[in-house]
C-alpha cells in the first residue's frame, strides 16, 4: 500500500514539474524585501525579477493583480498591450525598473473594485489602505498573448500593510485654556510596530482669526508656513516647553496646535498628524466673575 501511495505521489510530482517546465520564464516578486503602502512603489520601481530559462530571446509583456482582504482589487485589463515588448535574452535575469515595463499596474491600465471617485482618491492619497495584499505577476507572449510563466502561487507575493497610529495630544486640553508665560505641550508616543525605531516630531502652533477653521489654518501652516507662530522640527522628546525666545502668546487669543510624527521606513495613519487642539491663552488665572 505504501509503495502504491509513493508511486502516486511521484506521478503527481512529475506532472507538476512537467507543467512548470512548459513555461520559459520564472517570475520572482521582490516585495518582501521592501513592502510599502505607496502605490507608485508598484508601478514605477523594481519589484519583479524575470529569468528566461529558454535558449532563445523572447518578446514579452506583463500582467498583474493586487487583491486585498479589505475588498480592494487591482487587475490589469485583459486587452492591455504596451507599445513595445520587453525583450528577454536567453538565460538572463532581468530586474524590471522603469515606468514602461511596469505600466501594467498604472491607473489607466487596470480594472478595479473601486468606483471612479475612490480610484481618484486612492491616487490623491498615494497609498494603499491597511490590509493584507496578494500581489501576482505573470508573463505573456507579447504577440500571441499566451502565458510564458506559471500561475498563482508562483509569481505571487503576500505582504501586510499596516499603519502606526499618530500621537495623541495630552496637553493642552482641546477647547481649554493655557495659563502661564511658558506653557508645556505634551503628547503620547504613537502606537504600532515602532520597536527600535527613532521617532521625531514636528510641532506647529498657529494663531486663529475669528471664525477661522483650525484644520485649514494648520494645513496652510504645514504646507506654506502661513500664519505660523511656532514651528519646531525634529523634536526628540514627547513634549515642548515654550521658551523666552519664542514669539509671545497674546492674552485671550485662541490658538491651534498639532504635532506630526516621523520615522525612517515608518508609515503612519493620517501621515503622522495628531488631532488638532485649540486653546485660549491666559497670562494668569482669571479671578472669579471676570470675563
Amino acid at each position: 500500500m505504501k509503495k502504491i501511495l509513493l508511486f502516486i505521489v511521484l506521478i503527481f510530482s512529475g506532472l507538476r514539474l512537467s507543467s512548470q517546465s512548459n513555461f520559459s520564464v520564472n517570475v520572482t516578486p521582490l516585495l518582501g524585501l521592501s513592502p510599502s503602502p505607496y502605490i507608485e512603489r508598484y508601478y514605477n520601481k523594481p519589484f519583479v525579477l524575470l529569468t528566461n530559462s529558454s535558449r532563445s530571446a523572447i518578446n514579452i509583456k506583463l500582467i498583474g493583480s493586487i487583491e486585498g482582504n479589505n475588498g480592494l482589487v487591482w487587475k490589469t485589463f485583459d486587452n492591455y498591450n504596451p507599445q513595445v515588448p520587453i525583450v528577454l535574452q536567453p538565460g538572463n535575469n532581468v530586474l524590471l525598473a522603469n515606468n514602461q515595463n511596469l505600466d501594467f499596474f498604472a491607473s489607466k491600465n487596470v480594472e478595479t473594485s473601486l468606483n471612479s471617485n475612490q480610484k481618484k482618491q486612492l491616487f490623491v492619497n498615494g497609498y494603499l489602505p491597511q490590509g493584507t495584499y496578494r500581489f501576482c505577476v505573470r508573463v505573456l507572449d507579447f504577440f500571441k498573448g499566451n502565458p510564458l510563466s506559471p500561475a498563482d502561487p508562483l509569481g505571487c507575493s503576500t505582504i501586510n500593510i499596516s499603519y502606526i497610529k499618530p500621537p495623541q495630544i495630552l496637553s493642552p486640553i482641546n477647547i481649554g485654556s493655557v495659563i502661564g508665560q511658558f506653557p508645556v505641550f505634551t503628547w503620547a508616543t504613537p502606537i504600532g510596530n515602532i520597536l527600535n525605531s527613532r521617532i521625531t516630531y514636528d510641532m506647529v502652533l498657529v494663531k486663529l482669526k475669528n471664525g477661522q477653521n483650525a484644520y485649514e489654518a494648520l494645513q496652510n501652516a504645514l504646507t506654506y508656513r502661513v500664519g505660523v507662530i511656532l514651528f519646531k522640527e525634529d523634536i526628540s522628546t514627547n513634549f515642548y516647553q515654550y521658551k523666552p525666545s519664542d514669539i509671545s502668546l497674546e492674552d485671550g487669543q485662541v490658538y491651534a496646535f498639532q504635532v506630526v510624527a516621523k520615522g525612517r521606513d515608518l508609515f503612519f495613519e493620517n501621515q503622522g498628524k495628531s488631532e488638532v487642539v485649540t486653546f485660549t491663552y491666559r497670562k494668569e488665572m482669571q479671578k472669579y466673575g471676570n470675563k
